[in-house]
């Protein structure tokens, strides 16, 4: 009995701590962060080629793309994961689904490796486990954060 509850202390802490871990590097991820790069299938694109957004802000717990109907997309991260993973809720019209992705965050450089999501369709695929988009229905956004 004891060794059980020291099982459950140890894995409430444990939980605790991914938690507070998630939370601060949430805070890491808040601001504006323009886009640099874009890729999608494997295909490279410069910002300005193809693309609807040049900007992503992310604050509160929510992700907005500029000029994008994606507006105040809820975020749940989990900065344990190997990639780190990144869910953003898709709004109704899209299916309310969500839409998965991993991250990458070294300095003031942000990589966001998603599953492309067609216009009124909402994702049922599983979560990218790389960042090589190669003949994947995938896009990777790199994005340098704005000086305040």
């Amino acid at each position: 009995m004891t060794a059980a509850l020291l099982l459950i202390l140890a894995t409430c802490g444990l939980l605790a701590e991914d938690i507070k871990n998630d939370a601060e590097e949430m805070k890491r991820l808040e601001g504006s962060w323009k886009l640099v790069s874009l890729e999608a299938g494997g295909k490279k694109g410069l910002s300005g080629e193809g693309r609807a957004f040049d900007k992503i802000v992310i604050a509160g717990g929510k992700l907005t793309m500029s000029n994008s109907p994606f507006t105040n997309l809820p975020v749940k991260i989990d900065a344990t994961q190997k990639p780190k993973s990144i869910d953003l809720l898709l709004p109704k019209e899209a299916g309310g689904k969500p839409w998965y992705g991993i991250y990458s965050l070294d300095g003031d450089e942000l990589k966001l490796c998603l599953i492309v999501v067609k216009k009124g369709e909402a994702s049922d695929a599983r979560r990218p486990d790389t960042f090589e988009t190669k003949d994947k229905p995938l896009m990777l956004l790199t994005l340098k954060r704005e000086k305040q």
